[in-house]
């Protein structure tokens, strides 16, 4: 890769408001374009995964406008994940038609940070949240023992062991 004078990860093709970063990690890692206008940030096409020890899915900083800066949710690539919905009423709405089992996640709004996992059961539609631990580094299930390190590996831990679908 070129170099710009005095920055060794900026291209020579790049403008000077514009750093590509790499780092030395193993596997794929796509690059990160970052413009030093946080308005038109973006990455290359690809998953981004946290650094080991980091939350899957971290809070987003009370007060900061990062979310206009960041192009997409980290669960945004997931079936089940229902960013539009942000109501335990819409929820429901979602769901209602669905046979039993079926489920959404959902970011809470009553808490910054949080799931919620609405799941369709015998009774109605039922939700709970889920929240990241700082202490443990993991994601937990209100009401339910255990953690899990990131919202994907306790819903895929939920669908295998329950054989469950999502709501689409």
């Amino acid at each position: 890769m070129g170099t710009s004078r005095g920055h060794p990860h900026q291209s020579s093709a790049q403008s000077k408001t514009t750093k590509r970063l790499s780092y030395p990690l193993q596997g794929s890692v796509p690059a990160v374009s970052m413009p030093l206008s946080p308005e038109t940030w973006h990455a290359s096409s690809g998953p981004v995964w946290p650094s080991v020890g980091a939350p899957s899915v971290p809070p987003q900083p009370s007060g900061s406008d990062i979310s206009s800066a960041t192009p997409s949710h980290p669960l945004a690539g997931y079936p089940w994940f229902h960013p539009s919905i942000t109501s335990r009423a819409a929820t429901e709405a979602a769901l209602l038609r669905h046979p039993v089992g079926t489920f959404l996640v959902r970011e809470s709004s009553s808490e910054p940070g949080s799931y919620v996992v609405g799941v369709v059961t015998a009774r109605g539609v039922v939700q709970y949240k889920l929240s990241y631990d700082p202490r443990s580094g993991h994601f937990v299930q209100e009401g339910i023992p255990g953690s899990f390190p990131s919202i994907p590996d306790l819903i895929n831990a939920y669908k295998e062991s329950l054989c469950i679908p999502y709501c689409p």
